[in-house]
C-alpha cells in the first residue's frame, strides 16, 4: 500500500510538471545540416528584397529629380517666352552695364524692349519716353500734361547668356538718362523705369544682381527666323519676326545622369 501510494504522488507530481511545462518535453533544436541550408535561403531571400527596395528608391529619387529639373527648364523657357513677345526687336549685340560686350549667337540672346514704369505684365503699365525740345518734360506743367507721349520711348536690352552651367538673365538699362519728379528742369526722360541695370556685381551702373535663370544647364540654343522656320536664318536682325530657343538641363542622379530638354518658338508681338 505504501509502494502504490508513494507511485500515486510521483505519477501526480509529473502530471504536474508536464502541465505547467509542456513544451519542455517537446521542443528540438536545428541539426547543423539543417541550418546549412535554411541560413543561405534566408541571406538570398533577405538579398532580394533589399535590392528591389534600393531599386524602388533609386527609381524615386530618379523621378523627384527628373521633374524638379522639368520645372526649372519649363520655368526658364517661360521667362524667355514671355521676353521675346515684349521685345521690339533682336539685337546682334550689346554692351553691358558692366561694360562688358555680348554678342548674339546659338547661346546668347539680346533683346530691346521699351522702358516701363511697372513691371511690363502690369495692366496699367505706362511707357518711359524721353524728353525732346518739342514736348519736353523739364517742368511740373510739363509732366501733368503729359504731352510727351508722342516722344519716342526709351528702350532695354535684355540678354539671355550662360556662364559656367548657369543660365542668366542681365538688363541694360541706359546710363546716360536722368529724371526727377520734384525738380524735372535737367530731365533727359520723362519718367522712372522700373527696370534696373543689373551684372554680376552691384555697384556704380548695376543696381541689381542678374538673374539666375536656371542652374545645370548643360546646353541652350537660340535660333532666329522670319517665320516659324528655325532653319531660315541663324543670325539676329531688327527684321527678325521669331525666336526659338531649346534649353537642355541635365543632373546627376543615384549614379546616372538625367535630362530635361524643351524648345519654344516665340513671335514678338512689339514693333
Amino acid at each position: 500500500m505504501r509502494f502504490s501510494a508513494a507511485t500515486n504522488i510521483r505519477e501526480r507530481i509529473q502530471q504536474l510538471i508536464r502541465r505547467i511545462y509542456p513544451a519542455r518535453h517537446q521542443q528540438r533544436g536545428f541539426t547543423v545540416v539543417e541550418m546549412l541550408v535554411v541560413i543561405p535561403i534566408i541571406v538570398v531571400v533577405v538579398g532580394v528584397l533589399v535590392a528591389a527596395l534600393v531599386g524602388l528608391l533609386s527609381s524615386i529619387v530618379i523621378s523627384n529629380q527628373r521633374g524638379a529639373l522639368t520645372y526649372a527648364m519649363e520655368d526658364a523657357l517661360d521667362q524667355i517666352e514671355q521676353d521675346v513677345r515684349l521685345a521690339t526687336k533682336v539685337e546682334s549685340k550689346a554692351v553691358a552695364a558692366n561694360w562688358a560686350q555680348h554678342f548674339a549667337g546659338d547661346n546668347v540672346l539680346i533683346l530691346t524692349q521699351y522702358a516701363t514704369d511697372r513691371n511690363p505684365s502690369d495692366t496699367q503699365r505706362e511707357l518711359i519716353y524721353l524728353n525732346s525740345q518739342a514736348n519736353p518734360c523739364r517742368t511740373q506743367a510739363d509732366l501733368a500734361a503729359k504731352l510727351y507721349r508722342t516722344n519716342n520711348p526709351l528702350t532695354v536690352k535684355v540678354v539671355y547668356f550662360v556662364q559656367g552651367t548657369t543660365l542668366w538673365r542681365r538688363t541694360i538699362v541706359p546710363s546716360q538718362y536722368e529724371f526727377s519728379a520734384t525738380n524735372p528742369s535737367n530731365n533727359t526722360m520723362c519718367g522712372q523705369p522700373w527696370q534696373q541695370s543689373t551684372c554680376n556685381y552691384t555697384g556704380g551702373p548695376c543696381k541689381a544682381l542678374d538673374t539666375r535663370v536656371a542652374n545645370n544647364v548643360s546646353s541652350v540654343r537660340f535660333g532666329y527666323a522670319t517665320g516659324f522656320n528655325q532653319a531660315a536664318s541663324t543670325t539676329p536682325n531688327d527684321s527678325t519676326t521669331v525666336v526659338s530657343a531649346t534649353v537642355d538641363i541635365a543632373a546627376l542622379s543615384t549614379g546616372q545622369t538625367i535630362h530635361a530638354r524643351g524648345s519654344m518658338q516665340a513671335r514678338r508681338i512689339n514693333n
